[in-house]
């Protein structure tokens, strides 16, 4: 058995594999997305498939790193100029410098087509958040019911007795949404869906924080879904002397004002609140 063809081989399975790995994560749901709605493909989670990619992607090295010692002295002849001699720099080697350098560069200053990949990912992963659902916040599936019900403005008590009547057991409002949900067989999205059944209003009230994406919503949009009046949001902003158009993103208005996403929500809750 020769083990320079075990290795070569290895690395060719690697690489169909790790391109496999690396398209079905180009392609998933951002992480807080896949926690929050039990996102699966082919029976494994999200973690799972981060978790092979990396283990593929060590074992890639060491195969590398091996691939590099049995053909060393091929490797040191193309680093050797007509007259047999070592140089480094050679005009091959330079090259392969330059356009590794071209895509670095491209790449940090965002310029076409290097920016094109990293877009398309945003892309996917913009589509699956709307497709599978944005969490209230990161990683909200790790809060206790207690703390994730005053996160999302809603009644410890009466949320407990929603997911009760709906059939599921909850031992306690110190556990966790995804020890509930485990318990359950359920996902934390399929929850908190639950828990808003006992809601009288038809629209969700504001949580203290932001969900994430918020910033990339209209102001329409985000007065619609939580049951706001633009003119009145309008007024609250304009009250602090920031200019609001519907049509705008939080984020664009944000921008255009001097401030964050994030600010410019708090000064939308905080006036809401005053006025309702």
């Amino acid at each position: 058995m020769s083990l320079r063809r075990v290795v070569s081989l290895m690395l060719l399975s690697l690489i169909a594999l790790l391109l496999v790995t690396s398209g079905i994560l180009y392609i998933s749901p951002p992480g807080r997305v896949a926690y929050w709605s039990g996102w699966t493909l082919w029976g494994l989670s999200r973690t799972q498939w981060t978790n092979t990619h990396v283990n593929l992607g060590v074992l890639f090295l060491i195969g590398g790193a091996l691939h590099i010692w049995y053909n060393w002295r091929p490797i040191t002849f193309y680093l050797k100029n007509k007259s047999k001699r070592l140089v480094v720099l050679t005009g091959e080697f330079a090259v392969a410098l330059a356009l590794t350098l071209v895509l670095l560069i491209g790449t940090q200053l965002a310029l076409p087509p290097f920016a094109w990949i990293p877009e398309g990912g945003e892309a996917f992963k913009d589509a699956a958040a709307v497709r599978y659902g944005e969490p209230p916040y990161g990683h909200a599936e790790l809060s206790t019911l207690a703390t994730f019900a005053r996160r999302v403005a809603l009644d410890v008590d009466e949320a407990t007795q929603a997911m009760v009547a709906a059939g599921f057991t909850v031992r306690g409002e110190e556990s966790t949404l995804e020890e509930i949900a485990a318990e359950n067989g359920v996902t934390a999205q399929a929850l908190y869906t639950t828990m808003q059944s006992g809601r009288t209003s038809d629209h969700p009230p504001l949580p203290l924080l932001p969900r994430p994406g918020t910033g990339k919503r209209q102001l329409s949009e985000f007065c619609t879904e939580f049951g706001l009046s633009e003119e009145q949001v309008v007024e609250v902003l304009a009250g602090q002397g920031i200019t609001a158009d519907p049509a705008s993103t939080l984020k664009d208005i944000a921008d255009r004002s001097d401030t964050t996403p994030g600010e410019l929500y708090e000064v939308i809750r905080s006036g809401v609140e005053v006025r309702q």
